[in-house]
């Protein structure tokens, strides 16, 4: 009889364990959408109307059940959520599209929007699995597109993937001209910012190559030049006024020291360097310009513990950089394949070797 009164008392226990961990986590998630609708009324408050417009399209296609998640990539945390709806593009090649959106978190407080469309034949059940995988372009299994849109509507960047596989990568170029519009002559003496496509395509051997296809101009006045693609619009606010755009810079530089300990003898270290360039408006990432890796010392002679005079030599093949935004931050990677030649005085068989060397840095 005791025994029964002990199963039935933990069986009590464990229900009431178990009910409370669900509060919990749905106070949890009430609390993560308070601070989500409250940052978006806050921001429709103080814009302009074709913006708050914008804003309100969001807060209306936010999802009842928004399957809320917290997520961390590059060391930026973010909340992400469902969206009902967002552009509707259309895309045949995938029997599905899904819509998500983040909120990038500092100090506890969402300070930016990013909007998601994925297109895609794996079901949405994979995707929230993979999500954060997906975003930072580090799935072993999606296969699909991915397109990156800021709260205002302006195109990022997005990639396609094959099986795990990035594919392409695009993101949005521009450069501010006054008077080098490519579209019309009727722009000339006016401030216009011509945007561009930057298509980077991976091949399978591991190189990759970089073109840009010019788009459209925005200049002064809210007036577009140019045929706008789908998505690729950019914003263009005739509230706000003016195409040109004020554009704030923000480098980094990182140094890495790796010891070659696979070579006999003491051989000096070979120095890495890794450097990028973020561009913001109003504190938001728009384009990152990542310089490829390089060696501060590609050619080195020295003695070995052997007494041999050694001259090496590296060499730095297929760079492949990439970059996801996070709002007002970017994760930045570089890679590369590094060749190394040893040459030795005494005669001694050259003797080389290959091996990758890559780096994350958030800007």
């Amino acid at each position: 009889m005791k025994k029964n009164i002990y199963l039935i008392v933990i069986i009590l226990i464990s229900l009431l364990l178990v009910q409370c961990s669900k509060e919990r986590e749905s106070n949890a998630e009430n609390n993560l959408q308070i601070k989500i609708v409250d940052f978006l009324n806050n921001k429709k408050l103080n814009t302009t109307k074709f913006q708050a417009n914008k804003i309100a399209s969001l807060l209306k296609n936010l999802s009842s059940n928004s399957n809320l998640k917290q997520i961390n990539i590059g060391g930026v945390n973010l909340i992400i959520s469902d969206l009902v709806a967002y552009r509707n593009v259309h895309k045949t090649d995938f029997k599905n599209t899904f819509y998500k959106v983040s909120f990038p978190v500092i100090n506890d407080k969402i300070v930016s929007t990013l909007i998601y469309t994925i297109h895609t034949d794996l079901e949405k059940s994979e995707i929230d699995t993979d999500i954060e995988k997906i975003i930072a372009g580090e799935s072993n299994k999606f296969s699909g597109e991915i397109i990156t849109n800021s709260l205002n509507d302006r195109f990022i960047q997005a990639y396609s993937a094959k099986e795990g596989k990035v594919e392409k990568m695009f993101d949005l170029s521009f450069s501010p001209s006054e008077s080098d519009s490519k579209s019309s002559s009727n722009t000339v003496g006016l401030v216009c910012t011509n945007y561009y496509l930057a298509t980077t395509i991976i091949y399978p051997d591991g190189h990759s190559e970089r073109t840009t296809e010019f788009l459209f101009s925005v200049c002064d006045g809210c007036h577009i030049v140019g045929q706008t693609v789908d998505y690729l619009d950019t914003e263009c606010d005739p509230d706000a006024g003016g195409g040109g755009i004020n554009v704030e810079e923000t480098t980094s530089s990182t140094e890495i020291s790796l010891e070659d300990d696979e070579i006999y003898g003491t051989a000096p270290k070979v120095e890495y360097r890794f450097h990028a360039t973020a561009r913001r408006v109003n504190g938001e990432i728009i384009a990152v310009f990542i310089d490829p890796t390089t060696v501060s010392n590609p050619v080195v002679f020295y003695v070995d513990d052997y007494g041999r005079t050694v001259t090496r030599t590296i060499t730095l093949l297929y760079h492949l950089n990439s970059w996801t935004t996070q709002g007002p931050f970017a994760v930045v990677k570089h890679s590369c394949l590094v060749h190394g030649k040893w040459i030795y005085s005494n005669g001694n068989p050259v003797y080389t070797r290959q091996w990758s060397k890559s780096n994350s840095m958030t800007l």
